[in-house]
């Protein structure tokens, strides 16, 4: 499996930079803040993360 083939939830606490940087690279990525779930738990993000891989299969 390649780096770039993976998909990448970025928590809150990182920078929208880092968001781009990864983006313009090819890298599948899902931000936390674009998706308006800033506060959430880990555990939220962590379903939100496990279903979406399990739908990707």
């Amino acid at each position: 499996m390649k780096f770039a083939s993976l998909k990448i939830l970025v928590d809150e606490n990182i920078s929208p930079r880092v968001v781009s940087f990864l983006r313009q690279r090819g890298i599948d990525t899902i931000d936390v803040k674009e998706e308006g779930w800033q506060g959430k738990d880990d555990e939220h993000l962590l379903k939100k993360a496990c279903k979406d891989f399990f739908q990707s299969l």
